[in-house]
């Protein structure tokens, strides 16, 4: 009976199991490939200005202002297109998947680093608002050390290389340029998915020439 039992017992867990791992199979989507690199190539356009405004030189500022906190200077905010934070998010949105913009949202460019109830790092930018909660500055974290330095072209030339459920990676050349003038070329890959609204990046489309990889990689020789 005890055999028997556990046999039974063991039959179910594989069973289990195996209904699990089927569960678990996401089917590739189908896609249009012209379709799916005309939204690329038009997603990585709108996501320049944002890579500039979240990870490079940002958003300038004035004198005014109160510690390491500057009031945004007006013609740079005009240059990006945005006047609040909200509006900064909103143009996130436009461009990467809500999942990405979950994690910029919460991350050092709008919200303030805390380990343990310590602040790692101050956020590079916070809304200021008047005695009625209305919006009326863009302050920017003077100090903020960004790390988008140097430059970075886009190839024209783009191919799906992979699907793997809803996500397609999509491979293009970009040419990085260092601090220092050093170029080289790299293969950058960038995963979409479409989203109710349309097409949707899920990873950024920035790239920097890290000059200690090529450190790194002459030591590998």
């Amino acid at each position: 009976m005890r055999r028997r039992l556990l046999s039974a017992v063991v039959s179910f867990v594989m069973i289990c199991l195996s209904l699990s791992g089927l569960c678990s199979c996401e089917k590739d989507r189908e896609y249009n490939e012209a379709e799916v690199l005309a939204a690329t190539a038009d997603l990585i356009e709108k996501s320049l200005p944002l890579n500039e405004m979240f990870y490079g030189k940002g958003i300038a500022y004035t004198d005014e202002g109160v510690g390491i906190y500057k009031i945004a200077d007006t013609e740079s905010l005009k240059s990006f297109g945005v006047s609040t934070v909200e509006e900064m998010k909103s143009l996130a949105r436009e461009v990467y998947t809500e999942s990405f913009c979950k994690g910029l949202y919460s991350s050092e460019v709008f919200s303030s680093v805390k380990i343990d109830d310590t602040v790692k790092s101050y956020t590079r930018y916070y809304q200021e608002l008047d005695s009625d909660g209305n919006p009326t500055h863009i302050m920017v974290n003077s100090k903020y050390e960004y790390f988008l330095k140097g430059s970075y072209e886009y190839n024209e030339n783009m191919s799906v290389i992979d699907v793997s459920g809803e996500i397609i990676t999509v491979r293009t050349l970009v040419s990085v340029t260092s601090e220092s003038g050093k170029v080289k070329n790299i293969n950058l890959d960038l995963k979409l998915i479409e989203e109710a609204d349309g097409w949707r990046l899920a990873s950024p489309t920035y790239a920097v020439y890290n000059e200690y990889t090529d450190i790194y990689e002459d030591l590998k020789k």
